[in-house]
């Protein structure tokens, strides 16, 4: 009778735990959707770099239709809204892979288009960075997270999932520069959480800790 009563309560024991435990699990999926979340600041801050570098060479010639349609989604990421304009609308339909020469950027129109976009290189450098305070603050959290899914390996979700690391300037080639989601979590629990990175470093020192972290 003794041991049915242990067993009953032991039972409970385990009942009790297993929402707990769904709910660690839930609130972990939160925090690295949170954290994968910084690549978007890192992306906005290398963008809005080249936009500016770039505004009076590489946008003020003949462009290739690609160009214009990567200042237009740059708009639309900023703002959250399209960048309409007559060139926009009157853009030609092109087939795939095949590539249409345009009427290339006046210097007013980008200006124009700066002005209407209102975000600047320091802009995007102060909420990358913030959003990078942003993360450290809940730092063992994270880091708990992070941990849980390394330990996983390949059987990890997020192991499965690719992403670009550097930002990608138009025409350039989308297979460089890509790792999983995972190596990405690893990279953010070494140089942000860890370390003492005010931004997330280059590629070549991602893919040089990846590889020692095999080792």
């Amino acid at each position: 009778m003794k041991r049915i009563i242990v067993v009953f309560y032991f039972s409970l024991a385990l009942i009790a735990c297993l929402p707990a435990q769904s709910a660690t699990e839930s609130d972990c999926g939160r925090n690295i959707e949170e954290i994968l979340k910084l690549l978007k600041f890192k992306n906005r801050y290398e963008s809005i770099q080249y936009i500016y570098k770039h505004k009076h060479t590489v946008f003020s010639q003949n462009e290739s239709f690609q160009k214009e349609g990567f200042l237009n989604s740059f708009f639309q990421s900023v703002k959250g809204v399209p960048y309409s304009s007559p060139r926009a609308q009157s853009a030609p339909t092109i087939s795939s892979g095949v590539m249409v020469k345009v009427k290339s950027m006046s210097e007013e129109e980008m200006e124009k288009y700066l002005e209407r976009l209102n975000y600047t290189p320091v802009d995007a450098e102060r909420d990358y960075k913030e959003f990078i305070l942003t993360i450290r603050l809940n730092k063992e959290r994270h880091l708990a997270c992070i941990d849980a899914e390394l330990e996983k390996g390949k059987q990890s979700e997020y192991a499965q999932k690719s992403v670009h690391y550097d930002f990608k300037a138009p025409l350039s080639s989308l297979f460089l520069s890509r790792i999983s989601q995972l190596d990405f979590l690893d990279v953010v629990k070494g140089f942000i959480l860890e370390g003492d990175n005010v931004l997330l470093p280059d590629f070549s020192s991602v893919t040089t800790y990846l590889k020692n972290s095999e080792l």
